[in-house]
């Protein structure tokens, strides 16, 4: 743990290093994601510290992340002003750094990856983090893996009932996703069909209780 926190710690105050040794070490964001799933139901903390570091390599800070950084970078002036312009994000490496994941980890794993955090978790707050994450796999992707991670959705639609109200971040994105990505447009009957379909059968159990 506290060698995750120390991770952290250095990879948000310079994510431009952070997304450069992701580069150059072609297993850390695969093998980070794999490592959260196995800690999830255990230890909540482990797996949040996980997500933060797949997403300081591949999500920009938000402004509220960048003003906060700024109050403390201020806070330790001395120690941080020296630091170039190689410690900023770089926003030109998230689609290298996605499309490395897509290519080390299976479907089943990013099947597995996406349940606990979007589904399974009780925690919002991972779930939003969650959310964050796999938007941004989704932005910096090319359509195949596009259309991969759609698959991803689309095969746990079914568990939607199952998890009733930690399911808004799942349906927000499959909602999302399902309306921009390009490759969809000629499966989108079947897409919604199926979708609505759940939708009709849930409320019929809700009219008959």
């Amino acid at each position: 743990m506290d060698h995750l926190k120390s991770c952290y710690e250095i990879a948000s105050a310079r994510t431009g290093n952070w997304q450069r040794f992701c580069l150059l070490n072609t297993d850390v964001l695969s093998s980070l994601l794999a490592l959260s799933c196995r800690q999830q139901h255990d230890h909540d903390q482990i797996s949040m510290i996980i997500l933060q570091l797949l997403q300081a390599a591949i999500s920009a800070p938000t402004s509220s992340e960048v003003k906060a950084k700024e109050r403390k970078d201020r806070d330790k002036s001395e120690e941080l002003e020296n630091l170039g312009s190689e410690t900023k994000f770089d926003p030109n490496n998230c689609s290298l750094l996605v499309q490395q994941i897509f290519n080390q980890v299976q479907l089943p794993n990013l099947t597995l990856f996406v349940k606990t955090f979007l589904l399974e978790t009780s925690s919002a707050a991972i779930r939003w983090l969650a959310h964050g994450l796999i938007y941004a796999f989704y932005e910096n992707s090319n359509e195949a893996n596009k259309s991969k991670l759609m698959d991803v959705l689309f095969n746990l639609w079914s568990l939607i009932p199952v998890y009733g109200k930690r399911t808004p971040q799942f349906v927000d994105l499959i909602g999302f996703f399902t309306l921009n990505t390009k490759s969809l447009v000629h499966l989108l009957p079947e897409k919604i069909s199926k979708a609505v379909k759940l939708l009709r059968e849930q409320n019929e159990f809700v009219a008959k209780h």
